[in-house]
């Protein structure tokens, strides 16, 4: 093993040394999944989209290998960029989300310039002018993208080019909206702290207070593969907030956003200031905002159905442990009409569990001295859970 990992660095130090746009941050930082290359599944399950060369969206058959171009930078519409870091289809796949100028942030996240592509009129147009967007995010219509800019959050409407500021208290190391914080990216795996309703009418969003997280510096060098020049003769300085065992965490929030008058709300869930979001989700309808309450000490953890418009929050599961839950099974619980699926090691072994919408145990759906390492999804023809 030590050999292995000495020929990692090795095989890195050598391409930092005969490859110039090649640095240790990009081999740390970078999220371009390698292998075959970053791939979206298409809606009709007979497809995926990829990007071919930096500059095309390519749609291509699993089953024959077929390919139609989708997009291209050279052909497309008031387009002057001719690589692009990443892609993301719009839900009804009309339209795609492309970013370029990629900058890394921490270990997952990332800022760049986004740019919406109609795939009908063969038109490229700037998400916002600002620039440097994170977390865009469709709406389920695909007629509105929403995105942080500076710790607030936009709201852009398509078919109209308008733009309208959801929150405006963002502030670096103070308050983030919408991007979760290092400790949630880190620890808890959460990337996007956003979630469209249904019917687009609602945005619902975390907000992270960490005004009384203390910063921790960092020592910037001069470096070897992608020198920074202002670092040359002395160190330069990078602050972040980052809370140390027993010290203050962020104190988070949920709101949500009204589309149609613009108002904001926060949720009425019973919070202590050392409690996380684990993660925000819709279960099917605009009426349950599916949260995921985590404690501190990580041995209770708590799913609420919300109203976002009467702020009404309803206790639907809730499991405790002497020692450690794992949250991921809860937060990653999967909603259907009537009823929902988790995962739960509560019995010592870990088994999937139906439950209604009310919280009511129907039934345990796998039982043994065995675990279900994943969920594969239910058919309602044949009545049929695949695990």
């Amino acid at each position: 093993m030590k050999r292995f990992v000495f020929l990692i660095v090795t095989l890195l130090s050598v391409a930092c040394v005969f490859a110039e746009e090649f640095t240790l941050r990009d081999a740390v930082l970078w999220q371009g999944k390698k292998g075959i290359g970053a791939v979206l599944p298409s809606i009709d399950g007979e497809s995926y989209y990829q990007l071919r060369g930096g500059d095309k969206v390519v749609k291509v058959s699993f089953k024959t290998g077929n390919e139609q171009v989708i997009f291209d930078s050279s052909t497309a519409r008031d387009c002057n960029i001719s690589q692009w870091s990443g892609f993301e289809m719009a839900p009804d796949e009309s339209k795609i989300l492309l970013y370029t100028n990629y900058e890394a942030i921490y270990r997952h996240s990332f800022r760049a310039d986004y740019y919406v592509y109609e795939i009908r009129h063969n038109k490229l147009t700037k998400l916002s002018e600002a620039g440097r967007e994170e977390i865009a995010t469709f709406s389920p219509d695909a007629r509105m993208v929403a995105f942080v800019h500076d710790n607030n959050i936009y709201i852009k409407k398509l078919d109209y080019g308008t733009q309208v500021a959801v929150t405006t208290d963002g502030k670096k190391n103070n308050v983030i909206n919408g991007v979760p914080d290092w400790v949630y990216q880190e620890e808890l795996d959460l990337l996007n702290g956003m979630a469209w309703s249904p019917d687009n009418l609602t945005l619902s969003f975390i907000r992270w207070d960490e005004s009384n997280v203390k910063t921790y510096p960092l020592q910037m060098y001069h470096g070897a593969c992608n020198p920074i020049k202002e670092n040359e003769l002395y160190p330069g300085m990078y602050e972040y907030k980052y809370p140390k065992a027993g010290c203050d965490n962020s104190v988070v929030s949920v709101l949500s956003y009204d589309v149609e008058n613009r108002t904001v709300k926060s949720m009425n869930i019973p919070m202590t200031k050392d409690d996380y979001v684990a993660k925000i989700v819709y279960g099917k309808t605009p009426e349950r905002l599916m949260v995921t309450k985590l404690n501190r000490h990580q041995n209770e953890v708590s799913l609420y159905a919300v109203n976002p418009r009467s702020t009404v929050a309803k206790l639907i599961y809730t499991e405790k442990s002497d020692t450690w839950v794992d949250f991921s099974m809860v937060a990653n619980a999967v909603y259907y009409d009537d009823f929902f699926v988790l995962r739960s090691e509560k019995s010592g072994w870990t088994h999937l569990y139906q439950y209604s919408n009310s919280g009511s145990l129907m039934r345990q759906l796998t039982n043994g001295n065995w675990n279900v390492t994943a969920y594969y999804g239910y058919n309602p023809l044949n009545k049929t859970f695949y695990f």
